[in-house]
């Protein structure tokens, strides 16, 4: 990692079907990525041990009535971070948001955000 930054996107499509190939994507590569963000989790909460990845903290929001939708960032274990409970929100089949600060330095924490959205029907102004 050495201060440097380095951030992928996967769309999973049910993290918990796909978590060995996003394993095995991973080893290719000699250095690690700080943080790893995933949309479109379908993550139970019974499967999270399941879906750790060794070196990296997992933070998630999933759907709570629904299939589908979620988010979730597995951020390296090195950096100290904690979820913005106020700016993390699920709505019934609208969307759901993770707000992750990561504190880099005293100074100047950074903000992530991860967003699934599912807006059903039809919406005019």
């Amino acid at each position: 990692m050495k201060g440097n930054l380095s951030i992928i996107h996967f769309n999973s499509r049910s993290l918990n079907c796909n978590i060995s190939k996003i394993k095995d994507y991973f080893n290719q590569f000699k250095e690690n990525f700080t943080i790893i963000a995933v949309s479109e989790t379908w993550i139970k909460n019974e499967e999270l041990d399941e879906l750790q990845i060794e070196g990296y903290d997992l933070y998630n929001i999933n759907k709570r009535n629904k299939k589908g939708g979620g988010v979730a960032f597995y951020i390296n274990s090195s950096l100290r971070c904690k979820v913005v409970d106020n700016m993390t929100v699920v709505v019934d089949n609208i969307i759901e948001l993770i707000t992750v600060e990561i504190m880099r330095n005293q100074k100047m924490p950074a903000s992530l955000q991860g967003m699934s959205s599912s807006l059903e029907g039809s919406y005019s102004n």
